[in-house]
């Protein structure tokens, strides 16, 4: 299906989801964050996806395409800080 998942020696799981009519393929990383693998309008029609462990993602379009992708690890997000709210004494 237009689906594909990946999943990391830790556990970590990507979900790939290929976007037929921005003719792309978008991920989902671990925690949630969403990115677009390649540029906009870079697959034909994207529909079947499938990963390989080694790092390959081979896109099918139903003009009959198929394009293989080789994945680099993404680099992890900084960690962000929570916010300490400032108090202010009111007189």
């Amino acid at each position: 299906a237009g689906l594909a998942l990946a999943t990391a020696s830790g556990g970590a799981v990507t979900l790939y989801i290929a976007d037929y009519h921005n003719g792309s393929v978008r991920v989902v990383l671990p925690g949630g964050l969403m990115a677009t693998v390649g540029g906009p309008r870079q697959f034909v029609s994207p529909t079947r996806l499938a990963y390989r462990p080694d790092g390959w993602l081979y896109v099918a379009s139903d003009t009959g395409a198929l394009s293989a992708v080789r994945l680099r690890e993404a680099p992890e997000p900084a960690p962000v800080e929570a916010a300490t709210p400032r108090r202010r004494k009111v007189t």
